[in-house]
């Protein structure tokens, strides 16, 4: 009976240690996994971790070193009882010396030399220089007379500004108009108005609003830019003064 009871608390006690190392070992080898993987793959990691191993071995080799010293004085200390009480000197034991580790050889590597490219001949032909073909001599009917080119005109169109009311208070609405201007080289194409207050118009018969608040008269200079067919511009200003009450 009190076997089976001794067996029964064994069991008992023996089976959950057992499942607990058992978990441990599975909960700790992805872990383990992850470690191996990232000491595999990251140089900077591997020399941390062997950097480690090295201390951890140096510190071991040191503990074991130290605990050998101590036994040796211990054994010593021993004999020399020994030897006091039996009246005779006994030899000291010998001490203990750490296996030394093995060197293995350096391997060395061959040199790998890079590939020499295999030139081949090229296969495609020479462009040949083409020559230039002569052009064939423009023939002129007989009686045929050169005429020279016609020249441009040179006389630039005549801008004529029109402003009504060319003063008032502020604001003032002033018409403008440029139809008066005129070309000998043909007819004006475009109308280029400058009101003198930052607003500008591409109109004919344009309007502009002048604004003040500066006490007194201020002046505006308005400039139409004309340009007729043949290209020729002309510009004229006119200056518009403005009041305020």
């Amino acid at each position: 009976m009190d076997q089976m009871t001794s067996r029964t608390k064994e069991f008992l006690w023996d089976t959950p240690a057992m499942f607990v190392d058992f978990m441990w070992g599975v909960l700790r080898w992805p872990f383990i996994a992850i470690s191996d993987y990232k000491y595999n793959r990251d140089p900077k990691y591997k020399e941390r971790v062997d950097k480690l191993d090295e201390e951890k071995e140096a510190l071991e080799k040191s503990r074991v070193n130290s605990l050998r010293e101590k036994l040796d004085a211990y054994i010593n200390e021993d004999l020399a009882k020994e030897s006091l009480k039996q009246g005779q000197a006994l030899p000291a034991a010998p001490k203990i010396e750490p296996p030394a580790a093995e060197s293995k050889p350096a391997v060395a590597l061959p040199e790998s030399k890079p590939p020499v490219p295999e030139t081949q001949p090229s296969l495609s032909p020479k462009p040949q220089p083409v020559s230039p073909q002569p052009q064939p001599a423009e023939v002129k009917p007989p009686g045929a007379e050169e005429k020279p080119a016609a020249k441009p005109s040179l006389e630039s169109p005549v801008a004529v500004i029109i402003a009504k009311p060319a003063k008032g208070y502020s604001p003032l609405k002033v018409n403008f108009s440029g139809e008066k201007s005129r070309s000998k080289s043909g007819r004006i194409v475009s109308y280029n108005w400058d009101f003198g207050d930052g607003d500008t118009s591409t109109k004919k018969n344009p309007e502009n609003t002048y604004w003040s608040t500066t006490y007194g008269v201020r002046n505006f200079t308005a400039t139409l830019t004309v340009r007729d067919e043949a290209g020729n511009t002309s510009s004229v200003s006119t200056v518009i003064e403005v009041a305020t009450r």
